[in-house]
């Protein structure tokens, strides 16, 4: 079944060429419109609070709760219309809505900041650090992460478990490769057996390094003062 993640129609219109990729919008399913009405409708309403926020801090909060509470009501009130000439209507009816009512700097098409594309995206690149560091925490890092330290114990010890069986494969990999003449890469060689630690598997399962390390200022210092 289609998704709004993962359009069906993709592939029926644009792999095959049916129209041009500029016209595919126009050919989307009722279901996928009606899903991206709401989901533009509700990004619309969270950038109308960023503006009220600055005049009413302590009311917008509760005021854009309402409004997507009453966005979810309206769209719930028509879900099990029947007729498609009906739902069509409704649905151009909620695009110019939209249209007439939407912010006038919208968030990129509802593109969150830290996701590719976003405009703050890998901002903290120079922050990246391998998972190794977590090696140098102490037991008061570990005593606010709690669990952090347990998939981290268990990580570790199933490293230290494969780490023969992992050198093994490579140097058996490399050797063979020496033996039929072949010149050695950096490409890693598959696991000797089914669901078997492939060589430097850890790297690929532990923190990636897209994520940013730990924070230098702890916002929980704040409340101790010794």
């Amino acid at each position: 079944m289609a998704t709004n993640g993962a359009l069906k129609v993709g592939g029926q219109i644009i792999g095959h060429q049916f129209v041009p990729a500029y016209q595919v919008a126009r050919f989307l399913p009722h279901r996928h419109r009606v899903l991206k009405l709401y989901k533009k409708a509700w990004r619309s309403i969270s950038a109308h609070n960023v503006d009220a926020y600055v005049m009413r801090p302590y009311l917008s909060t509760h005021i854009m709760c309402f409004e997507h509470a009453v966005l979810r009501a309206r769209f719930d009130e028509n879900k099990h219309v029947t007729s498609l000439a009906k739902a069509t209507e409704l649905l151009k009816d909620g695009e110019e809505e939209f249209w007439l009512n939407q912010h006038y700097s919208p968030d990129e098409h509802g593109k969150l900041p830290d996701s590719p594309d976003g405009m703050s995206f890998q901002r903290w690149a120079h922050m990246m650090q391998e998972n190794n560091v977590l090696n140098d925490w102490g037991a008061d890092d570990w005593a606010r992460y709690p669990d952090i330290y347990d998939n981290y114990k268990k990580w570790k010890a199933l490293r230290n478990d494969t780490w023969e069986e992992e050198m093994r494969t490579l140097e058996e990999a490399d050797a063979a490769t020496i033996a039929a003449g072949g010149r050695l890469s950096d490409d890693f060689p598959a696991a000797k057996e089914v669901d078997g630690p492939p060589p430097f598997w850890w790297r690929y399962v532990t923190r990636p390094l897209e994520r940013p390390r730990r924070q230098d200022f702890d916002d929980m210092s704040l409340w101790h003062n010794d």
